[in-house]
Parts: structure tokens; sequence; C-alpha cells
């Protein structure tokens, strides 16, 4: 009993003597176990959620290839893409391209340089992709109307890039426009 007592005694005068490497390891330890419980408990409980989500959106993603929603949506969005191919016109038909930009310059007063577009092969569609960039300069109101003209144009052309600034002249503006079209 007595070897019992002696060991309590010197256990805490063991304790008394270093008590601030004793504090600092208890504080260590409630730090320990107070971020155990707020922030990876709370982590461990997102990734559960993310994994359940993942989960959930994997089975909808499988489904089966016998679906008959899948094959006709695939039917549809192939069809679709050989109606818009074949609604491309033709390389020979790039002259008229120029042609109708340039008739949409003269009917809205702009002047522009010489129209000369630069073909980019998409090999993914088989497709050929023309451009051309121009300096364009006139009204305001030539310019809206210039636009309004390549919105609304039968064919297919896509402005790249349009830049406006002040002209040099009163009421003048000058655009930078990157037009492009596609063809089979």
């Amino acid at each position: 009993m007595k070897k019992n007592t002696m060991d309590f005694y010197r256990l805490s005068k063991i304790f008394y003597t270093y008590k601030i490497y004793w504090s600092l390891l208890l504080l260590v330890f409630f730090v320990n176990l107070i971020m155990q419980v707020t922030v990876i408990q709370n982590q461990q409980e997102k990734i559960r959620e993310q994994n359940k989500n993942y989960t959930a959106l994997r089975e909808d993603w499988n489904q089966k290839p016998d679906d008959p929603d899948v094959i006709t949506g695939y039917e549809n969005r192939k069809m679709a893409l050989e109606a818009f191919l074949g609604s491309l016109p033709e390389m020979a038909d790039l002259s008229d391209k120029a042609t109708e930009i340039s008739s949409f310059f003269n009917k809205n007063g702009m002047t522009s340089g010489k129209i000369q577009f630069t073909p980019d092969r998409k090999e993914e569609l088989s497709l050929w992709k023309y451009s051309t960039s121009l300096s364009v300069s006139g009204t305001y109101e030539g310019m809206k109307g210039l636009l309004a003209d390549i919105h609304g144009s039968p064919s297919l052309f896509c402005i790249e890039h349009l830049s406006l600034k002040k002209g040099s002249e009163k009421d003048q503006v000058d655009m930078r426009l990157k037009i492009s079209t596609c063809c089979r």
C-alpha cells in the first residue's frame, strides 16, 4: 500500500515540476479534439454528400444503349447536324459571300478595304472556315444598318470581332470587323 502512495506522490511531484509542459500537452490535445469535431467531421459530411450526388448523377448517365430516349435523341441530333452541314454553301459560292458583304457596305454608305477571305480547315466536321478582317468607316447609323444587314442575311455569317472608335472626321466612326463563314 505504501508503494502506491509513493507512486502517486512521485507522479504529482513530476506533474507539478513540469506543469508548463503538461499544460501545453493538454492544450494541444483539446485543440486537436476541437479541430476533429468542427473541421474534419464537417468535411467528412460534405464528402459523403458529394459522393451521394456523384452516385446519383452516374446512375442517370448510365442509361442503357437500347433505351428509346437515348437512341431517338442521338438520331435527332445527327439529323440536325446533317441538315446544318447540307445547308452550308459549296466553296464555289464564296465569291457570292464577298459580293453580298460588299453590297451591305454600299447600301449603308460605308467604305472598306478589299474583302479577302482566308481559309482554315476544320477537320472534325470536314468544313472550311473562311474569315476576313476589315476596317470600315462611316456614320454610326450606317454601322448599325450594316450590322443589321449582316445579322439578317440568309447566309451564315459569324461576327468574330467588332471594335468601334471615333473617326477622324465629325460624325465618323471607324470599325474593325472580323467576319467568318463556313463552307463544305
